[in-house]
């Protein structure tokens, strides 16, 4: 590299003249950084590797140079549109690109008009580069060696002679020579540009405007070197002088323009035409910008075209990654419709691209590869983390987490002996949320869930919801993303701005549903989602508290069928409450009375109406009041030193009612203590237990102490037992939302007594001070003979603060009057207690009631969906009868074996609710999918049983579309495990073939709507996967036992 020095710079960076520049009078936040070089003795690659970072903070790689040319002196644009075109267009290319422009520094002509642009659009983080000859600046004596701050002003006009620098500038690079003339910087401006366009590989675009002869031969060195050139039509001189040549480049006539910009001197003429010449040679780089004539052309869009079209910037990978940097979609597309390259080649460049779109958090750029045909697989999980960012938001949660991501592992099957996967990052947060987010993924596999989680944590919100449009069970991550998102509200005590966050992805879900008929929104509700432990959307939303979803017609609609059918009949949701009381009470008369409906093809059994949630209410209540009726005896017969026969029947109760109430808790401990009533259920039973371990103590004891506390303790326990009763009103519509209104009151009430609690202690203890001063006074006036002080306290003042609050004064005047301040101070407090506060009460469950009474609809329809999964999954006898049946049904199922209605022998018969229907009977197995081999060629076949040979159609579409691919998978599954008796190897091959390929037919023919559609083919081979990890360790066993 050639070198470029004097006096006033050496080759060593710490021997430049540099410092910072203030412009007087110019509204600038920051002063410019300046250095002067010598043009003779500076190393240009030295100054560019090393000062420009480490003096001038110009370390930040640009993606582009935009090196603007063209007039020193002051000129105007042809049109108000062109400049306006002009100065937006240049600025957001080079924010979009994280570009860097370089001018001439001057304030005078092109540069001024950059400056100005500079300043116009507020672009003060775009680093403006300029580079001047520094004799030729005016004052530059002025300019002094930091860190002392030069002040810098322009005293007198440009001239000839010398010009002042543009105060617009973010950089100056100040070119010393022994020369005192014009243009000694173009050489060193030259080479620093092309040193630092070779060593950071990025394109520096030649913008001309306006310009003299000078310019022409900067483009035509420019163009030989492969830079893209862009032409400003309108600028004037030079600019408008090539453009004609350019556009009228195929006609031979002699162009006006021209002719008066090259001038009459024989020499000059010369000159410029062998310059065109050379410009011409290479046309296609450049390219020409006239908003005039393209009322749709934009300067931005010229300037990137013009690197995409230009020879030097690089192959379609390095281009597409340009477009992505810049974030350019409408580019992107141009040039992917364009693009001829091999697949190969495109699928390498859409793969970086991918990556890249969510490294720098471009949403829109993601989705758009995305439709263009990338796929997740393109995706590196890795690089992902290894983001800055990502790495820092890990920190913030990593107190919260509770799965270590670099030890935890996690049994994959309990059916396969020593199989472990780790969990990757985004599965690790997801299980720290709750248990139940566990899956399990290769590292060299990842799915949209784990990328969209990665870019919740990221907190690229944007991003998060473009990937989410990915996903192939949008409801179901969707509300995983809710959850995600309200829980990191609480762990970062942020949850105003995570709930909305929140808000976003509930409502995507909702709408979803809004577009489906009725019936395939049954479908997605109840669709198990494999790797969520096949949790259903109605099980994740319940778990995320997402009561907006649950709220959704079609949920509660579906709840609603819920309530009043089983797996075996139904009840008609209109039937009066009588008919199901009596139902409940006498089965037979529900069956007889066509109350109860069986199913088509169901026999009819009386026992079956207990399978229906809401007779179980019906029979959970009646026995409920019973209970109630043996407590409140118990409150009113108890209290002797002697047992009553009503405490063992209470005895029998609660032993029976602890006996449910656990089993409820071990079948669902995550969210057991989420409902209300198991809460009150909990303080209720403790409340009666220690009602009983002290009455027997009081009675083996004889101890009255004792006896007449546990009497206090089950009157207490008296009163939770009928609130709690409260909880049948959760399944009336009038009276639900009530139920949560009175709670939310319950609140207000609670917060108004600890301000209350306030005023009352403050002057509870100044009205026990004045009686002890009127006690002190009786006694002073009867000798020894009078009472003791404190026996005025029973009708005195004790108490006087909370009874003053309901207008009790009892004998406290008489005892204040006895206080010189006595009755002002129960003046005060009487104003303050009844009048202020009490009203202030009044006021807050006013607001309470109209603000929540809306909100306690969603409330009421949440908690009812809670109890129509608690009664559906209840035992069908309540306490007390469950110590009678449940054992005498456990004996029965265990003698009789498994038969048509053994599952009403067991004591865990129901099924959960929000994953009803999704098996079916296994004649329906049977008829929908048999599975068979051509045992000569191994192909596939599926016929219908009954039928012969292959079908032109293997599968009914109308049938399997009502179906959901999971059952299918399932049933897929057994079959397989059916042929594992034959010993041959080959042929448990060719079962699994034929699986995988009628999974992939069955997946072809989801024609509900476009949600099941977009299932993915990953959840299929997945499961193919662990059906052969089944088949090897079976046929294994199969040949040591032979």
């Amino acid at each position: 590299m050639a070198k470029l020095g004097s006096e006033l710079s050496k080759s060593s960076p710490d021997d430049f003249l540099n410092g910072s520049i203030n412009f007087v009078g110019h509204t600038s936040n920051q002063p410019a950084r300046f250095v002067v070089v010598d043009k003779d003795d500076t190393d240009v690659s030295m100054f560019a590797d090393n000062y420009l970072p480490e003096h001038l903070d110009l370390s930040k790689k640009p993606k582009v140079m935009l090196s603007v040319t063209g007039g020193a002196q002051e000129f105007k644009m042809l049109s108000s549109k062109l400049e306006q075109v002009f100065t937006r267009g240049i600025i957001r290319a080079a924010q979009s690109t994280d570009a860097w422009i370089v001018t001439g520094a001057l304030d005078d002509g092109v540069m001024k008009f950059v400056g100005d642009a500079m300043r116009s659009q507020g672009a003060e983080e775009v680093p403006c580069i300029g580079i001047a000859t520094y004799k030729k600046v005016t004052h530059y004596e002025t300019l002094r060696r930091g860190p002392e701050i030069s002040n810098y002003s322009k005293q007198k006009p440009n001239s000839g002679e010398s010009a002042a620098l543009n105060p617009d500038h973010t950089h100056f690079i100040l070119v010393d020579s022994k020369k005192d003339v014009w243009g000694e910087e173009i050489g060193f401006r030259s080479a620093l540009e092309d040193h630092l366009s070779q060593k950071w590989e990025i394109p520096i675009v030649l913008i001309v405007v306006n310009g003299g002869p000078g310019t022409l031969r900067t483009v035509a060195e420019g163009v030989e070197k492969g830079f893209p050139v862009i032409v400003v039509e309108g600028s004037g001189r030079c600019a408008d002088a090539l453009a004609a040549k350019i556009k009228f480049s195929s006609q031979k006539a002699v162009l006006p323009i021209w002719e008066n910009f090259i001038g009459k001197n024989e020499a000059a003429r010369k000159t410029s035409n062998e310059l065109a010449d050379k410009i011409m040679a290479r046309q296609s780089q450049i390219s020409l910008f006239n908003p005039n004539a393209d009322a749709a052309a934009n300067m931005d869009v010229v300037i990137l075209r013009s690197i995409l079209n230009c020879g030097n910037v690089g192959n379609f990978q390095a281009k597409l990654q340009l477009c992505v940097e810049w974030n350019r979609a409408d580019l992107i597309r141009e040039l992917l419709d364009k693009d001829d390259s091999a697949s190969e080649d495109k699928t390498e460049a859409l793969k970086d691209a991918l990556q890249l779109s969510l490294e720098s958090d471009k949403p829109e750029i993601f989705s758009l590869l995305m439709a263009q045909g990338a796929k997740k697989e393109m995706l590196q999980s890795k690089k992902l983390y290894e983001l800055e960012d990502i790495k820092y938001s890990l920190s913030r949660l990593k107190p919260f987490m509770t799965v270590d991501t670099d030890e935890e592992e996690i049994p994959l099957d309990a059916a396969i002996p020593g199989g472990k996967r780790r969990l990757n990052v985004a599965r690790s947060v997801l299980r720290s949320v709750n248990s139940m987010y566990v899956g399990f993924v290769d590292d060299n596999k990842i799915s949209f869930t784990d990328v969209m989680v990665w870019a919740i944590i990221a907190d690229r919100q944007a991003l998060a919801q473009a990937i989410w449009k990915q996903t192939g069970l949008p409801i179901h991550t969707a509300l995983v993303a809710c959850h995600l998102y309200k829980t990191i509200g609480v762990w970062l005590q942020d949850e105003e701005d995570y709930n909305e966050y929140a808000a976003w992805y509930e409502e995507k879900a909702i709408a979803i549903l809004d577009a489906t008929e009725f019936e395939t929104g049954k479908d997605i509700m109840r669709r198990p989602w494999a790797t969520m432990q096949n949790k259903t959307p109605l099980e994740i939303a319940q778990i995320a508290s997402c009561k907006d979803f649950l709220s959704h017609t079609y949920v509660q609609r579906y709840f609603g069928e819920q309530l009043y059918s089983c797996e075996k009949g139904e009840i008609s949701p209109g039937t009066p409450i009588w008919k199901i009381v009596m139902a409940a009470l006498f089965p037979v008369f529900g069956v007889f009375s066509s109350i109860y409906k069986p199913k088509e093809g169901v026999a009819s059994r009386f026992w079956h109406v207990y399978d229906i949630p809401v007779v179980r209410m019906c029979t959970s209540t009646i026995c409920y009041l019973m209970f109630l009726c043996v407590l409140s005896a118990t409150v009113i017969l108890t209290g002797t030193m002697d047992y009553h026969p009503i405490e063992l029947v209470l005895v029998i109760f609660y032993f029976a009612a602890v006996i449910e109430e656990v089993k409820q808790f071990l079948s669902d401990r995550d969210t057991y203590f989420d409902l209300l009533s198991n809460r009150i259920d909990c303080v209720m039973y403790f409340l009666i237990l220690i009602y009983i371990g002290l009455r027997v103590a009081g009675v083996q004891l004889g101890n009255k102490d004792l006896i007449i506390a546990a009497t206090d303790v089950i009157m207490i326990a008296n009163i939770v037992c009928y609130l709690r009763l409260l909880n049948v009103f959760a399944f009336s519509k009038e009276l639900g939302p009530l139920f949560f209104v009175i709670l939310r009151l319950f609140k207000d009430v609670f917060q108004w007594c600890l301000i209350y609690a306030l005023f009352m202690i403050s002057f509870q203890i100044a009205f026990i001070a004045v009686t002890a001063q009127a006690a002190e006074t009786v006694i002073d006036a009867g000798g020894s003979g009078a009472p003791n002080k404190w026996d005025g306290y029973p009708t005195g003042t004790l108490g006087l603060s909370f009874f003053t609050i309901i207008g009790d004064y009892g004998y406290a005047n008489d005892i204040n009057a006895q206080s010189a301040i006595g009755i002002p101070l129960i003046a005060i407090y009487a104003l303050v207690a009844q009048v202020m506060l009490v009203n202030l009460l009044i006021a807050m469950m006013g607001d309470t009631y109209s603000d929540v009474y809306d909100n306690s609809t969603k409330e009421w329809k949440f908690y009812r969906m809670t109890l129509v999964e608690e009664y559906s999954t209840s035992s069908v006898y309540p306490p007390p009868f469950n110590l009678i049946f449940v054992p005498l049904s456990w004996v029965q199922a265990k003698l009789c074996g498994s038969g048509a209605d053994s599952n009403y022998k067991s004591l865990d018969f129901a099924q959960h609710p929000l994953q009803q229907n999704n098996q079916i009977s296994n004649s329906t197995k049977r008829s929908n999918l048999n599975v068979s081999v051509d045992s000569a060629a191994g192909t596939p076949v599926q016929t219908k049983r009954g039928g012969a040979g292959p079908s032109s159609a293997p599968v009914s579409a109308t049938a399997q579309a009502k179906t959901d691919l999971t059952v299918k998978m399932k049933v897929a599954k057994e079959r397989v495990l059916e042929q594992i008796a034959d010993e041959e190897e080959s042929k448990i091959e060719n079962v699994t073939a034929m699986i995988q390929e009628n999974l992939k037919l069955l997946l072809a023919q989801q024609e509900i709507d476009r949600y099941n559609t977009q299932t993915t083919l990953e959840d299929v081979i997945q499961t193919i996967a662990v059906m052969k990890q089944h088949i090897d360790i079976i046929t294994n066993r199969h040949y040591q036992k032979a």
